[in-house]
Parts: structure tokens; sequence; C-alpha cells
């Protein structure tokens, strides 16, 4: 079967909320200008009246008309003018809801560390294509009601053709937009970290040895700032403008082009018959990618401290004990595609005894026995 480009960038979906605005105070009809006064005879002309006050929010009251002077006598006072209404006050702005709009203000966190604004969703529906090929996933971010906030990501396999490029029926070859025609898995669950998005693990429901068991994707997505606060094989990845999150650099692949963003080539780094992504060797001009056939003995391909180089080191993918450095160290299997890994024995967890969701387990950056990461959520 044919599998995905991971997709590091997403177009981007503007969605725009309006503000609500109060609506103008009805005019104060209980309280109008006072009447004309008559002026008596040969008396003094009567006081126009005065005008009524506005009432908040009101029309301006009328002034009242003039008096009319009597025989012989003083035209009347003009009556005064009504107080101006004070101006309606604007309603306050609407918060964005939870599915397809928001971009109000939300509750961040380690893992969401701006409100997503884009790709929102509630379910499948909402996103790209009809959701074909994506899936809705916690964002990391609640609303003010603390409601979580969901995000669409790229979930699909490698580009294909037709049909039969995917192993129909429980894959299909589908248009998933923006990236062309993907294969997409028709069927609930995952067979491998392909159905998964990214920082997603596809493990069994009931632990290892996975036997027949259904298999979900588990939330593995630890934050981070830079790749120090990642553990060791990882860097810290932008893969949303939520938030950065760390990512095993060994991605299973099939070509160069599903490594793209992360690292630069796809090979069987320890010869076990299955592809992964690694980066080029450092310091080899012209560039070429680490394998474990090219270290010493008790050496094997791990990312180096540079970006997204590979060095001969103590940590990294293998068969057996045998292709590790010494007795301190051992071949154990930390995740559920099959591939092992050189690490310190004495660790707290492994396959057979996972870390909770949002953690990973691995050796950490500066070294020593596998434990539960969760990078800059400690």
């Amino acid at each position: 079967m044919a599998y995905r480009a991971l997709c590091l960038f997403i177009p981007c979906l503007l969605l725009l909320t309006g503000c609500g605005e109060g609506a103008p105070a009805a005019p104060n009809r209980l309280n109008p200008g006072g009447s004309d006064g008559t002026g008596g005879a040969s008396a003094t002309g009567g006081t126009g009246g005065f005008a009524g006050a506005g009432a908040t929010g009101g029309t301006s009251g009328t002034g009242g008309t003039s008096g009319t002077g009597g025989t012989s006598g003083t035209g009347g006072t003009a009556g005064t003018g009504g107080t101006a209404g004070t101006g309606g006050t604007g309603g306050s702005a609407g918060t964005g809801g939870t599915g397809g709009g928001h971009t109000g203000e939300c509750i961040t966190s380690a893992l969401c560390t701006e409100c997503p604004d884009r790709f929102p969703c509630d379910d499948e529906r909402d996103c790209p294509n009809g959701g074909v090929g994506y899936q809705c996933i916690p964002s990391g971010c609640l609303t003010l009601d603390r409601d979580p906030m969901g995000r669409c990501e790229l979930a699909a396999g490698g580009s294909c053709s037709t049909d039969d490029d995917c192993d129909p029926p429980e894959y299909t070859c589908e248009v998933v937009n923006p990236q062309g025609q993907l294969c997409v898995k028709q069927t609930p669950g995952c067979n491998s970290d392909f159905d998964c998005v990214r920082g997603f693990s596809c493990e069994c429901t009931g632990g290892y040895p996975c036997a027949d068991q259904d298999r979900v994707c588990v939330d593995r997505r630890v934050p981070c700032l830079l790749d120090d606060d990642c553990p060791v094989n990882h860097v810290c990845d932008t893969i949303t403008t939520s938030g950065r999150i760390c990512i095993r650099i060994h991605q299973s692949c099939d070509t160069d082009l599903d490594c793209a963003g992360l690292t630069d080539y796809c090979e069987d780094v320890d010869n076990d018959g299955i592809r992964e992504c690694v980066g080029p060797l450092l310091g080899v001009d012209p560039p070429e990618p680490c394998l474990n056939t090219g270290c010493g003995a008790g050496l094997v391909c791990e990312a180096s401290v540079t970006g997204e180089a590979a060095q001969c080191g103590g940590y990294g993918l293998c068969r057996s004990d045998g292709d590790c450095a010494d007795d301190s160290f051992e071949c154990l299997q930390l995740w559920y595609d099959g591939r092992k890994e050189c690490v310190d024995k004495g660790g707290g967890c492994d396959l057979a005894n996972p870390c909770d969701p949002n953690a990973i387990c691995a050796a950490p950056r500066t070294g020593g026995p596998p434990a539960c990461q969760t990078g800059t959520a400690n």
C-alpha cells in the first residue's frame, strides 16, 4: 500500500465572527415638551412651557413655543429647550463558537498556545473536503465555557491513481483537497500510524500483545518550544499555528517525499526491511543518509543536536541487543510500529508498560533509561 506524504503546512481558512451591536432605545413618549403659555389681558404674557428631559437613549425633548403677549402686555418668554437624550450603549462583541469559526478568546494550554482559528471543527463534517482524509482532533484549547475546541488535521495515506493502489475495499483512492488523490481508510480504527494524525500513535485498545484487538489512534502529542524540550530522536515541529509538538524522526515512509518537512531521507536505517525517515549523516559531504551499517560496532544512527542531521551514537534503531553499545543497553520496543531502539536498561516504560496519553515513552534528550516524557508540560 502506498502511504501518504506528510503534510507540514495546511492552507488557511480565515473565519470571521461579527460583533453584536446594541439596538437603539425607543423614543421617550411619556415626557414631551411643555405646552405654550397664553398671555392674559393687560397682563404679562404667559411663560413658555419647559421641554421635558429626554430619557437615556431617548429622543431630545422639544422646546416650548413662545407665549403670546397679552394686550399691552409683555411677550411671553420662550420655552427652555429639552435636554438631549443620552446615546444607547453598543452591544458587547460576540464570542465565537466551538465549531466552524471560533476567532474569539479561549483558554490556552502548553499544547495549544494560541486560539485555533484555522480549520476549527466539532466533527469531520466541518473539515475541508467534507472530512474526506481528515480527522477532527482536540486542539488543546478550551472555549471560555471550558468546552474542548476541535481542529481538523490531515490523516490519509499515500498518493494513488485508482482504488487498486490502496488495498480496497478498506482503503479507497479519494481526492483530498488540497493534497490531491490519496488513499483514505473507509473503516473505523487504524492499521498503522499512517492512519493517524501526526503526533498520534496507532495502538491496541487492550494493550500489548495486540493479538486480534482493535486498534485506535492514541494522542501522543507532547508540547515543546525547542528541540531540547523533546526526547532523544525527536524534533520540535510546528504542525499548526496553535502550537509546537515533539515529533519522532523515525516515522514510517515509502519515499523521501513522505519525510518532507521533517528530514531528508526515507531509508531502512537498521536493515530490518522497514523504511523510516532519517537525516543526513553529520559532517559528510556530499550529504548521505545515516545508516547503521555506516556506523562502527556498538553505534547506531541517532538524531544529532544540530537541526535535522543524524550521527552515530548510542541511542537509535536496532534489531537486537548486539547492535547496542554494551551490556548496559538493550534493544527495546517502545512503540507499536514494530521498531526497536537501543536504550539504557532499567527504564520505567516500554510497549508492555505504556505511558498515559500526551506522553512519549523514550530516552531523555541527554540520555538515560526510557521514561514517560511530557516536554514543556512537565
